[in-house]
């Protein structure tokens, strides 16, 4: 157990699961969700690129290419929300009671859900004590 995170204190079990997102793959998800990113002040066009900015917590949407290139912030928040809405819409199964978060890293975008299990639940078969005649083969 963690003595340092508060959270191992109070939870049985810390379950954690991340879905990672590329620069390549937001830019699909933006343009196959128009009317959720215009929601969020981006163009009801698909975007020519997506730059990650980690250092500022955000990611630019880039819409045009040459001199008529623009690029609009998207912020953490309204980054999250057009992912879960992109994975409700898409069937990716999401934990429903989780505490959700989003992080920007260099190559990719993370959606992270973390569920705490304040007990261990009870196994719907309970295995008894087996004895075993002879070596153990190894599992394959």
């Amino acid at each position: 157990m963690d003595k340092g995170n508060p959270a191992a204190r109070n939870s049985a079990i810390l379950e954690r699961r991340e879905l990672r997102f590329s620069a390549a793959a937001l830019q699909a998800m933006i343009g196959w969700s128009l009317g959720a990113a215009s929601s969020h002040g981006l163009l009801p066009t698909p975007p020519n690129g997506v730059t990650l900015v980690p250092e500022h917590g955000r990611i630019d949407v880039v819409y045009g290419a040459g001199a008529k290139v623009r690029s609009i912030p998207l912020t953490l928040e309204a980054l999250g929300s057009l992912l879960i809405a992109y994975c409700i819409r898409s069937l990716i199964p999401m934990p429903r009671i989780a505490r959700k978060e989003v992080r920007i890293g260099a190559r990719y975008v993370a959606l992270v859900f973390h569920v705490e299990h304040p007990q261990a639940p009870v196994p719907e078969v309970i295995e008894m004590a087996v004895v075993r005649n002879g070596p153990v083969r190894q599992w394959r």
